[in-house]
């Protein structure tokens, strides 16, 4: 993992004044980073290869909701679009959201190959915010 590394979330909005992108782009402070333990994966795990994750905050209005998004890896001063051959990652709903932070995973305490994962979502609305769980 690359400490002097930042990667930046910019996105565009759905509706409102700057629509996919008319005039101007949202961006995200710089992400912060962790390295996940190799036995995330255990392919992963056999190979000596570990995930590094990138955790972004981003405030978004639901009334403008987004339409689309790309990431900017700054590196010694060289900075890298990562956006889709310049067409950015289309999100076609934004209306159901991962929630990592209450989602989790376990290894079956029998067979090191199981691992039951726990999904939690949400109902993005601007009244009101549901949760569900997987």
């Amino acid at each position: 993992m690359d400490k002097g590394q930042t990667v930046t979330l910019f996105w565009c909005d759905r509706f409102g004044e700057f629509q996919d992108c008319q005039g101007q782009a949202r961006t995200s402070a710089s992400a912060s980073s962790s390295q996940d333990d190799p036995q995330t994966s255990p392919l992963a795990a056999r190979l000596g290869f570990y995930f590094v994750r990138y955790n972004f905050v981003v405030k978004v209005n639901p009334a403008q909701s987004l339409s689309l998004f790309w990431f900017a890896v700054q590196n010694s001063g060289n900075t890298r679009y990562i956006d889709n051959e310049d067409k950015g990652y289309r999100l076609h709903q934004d209306q159901l959201v991962y929630l990592p932070m209450y989602s989790s995973s376990e290894w079956d305490i029998h067979n090191d190959t199981l691992k039951t994962y726990h999904i939690v979502a949400g109902v993005r609305s601007p009244l009101l915010f549901c949760v569900r769980h997987a």
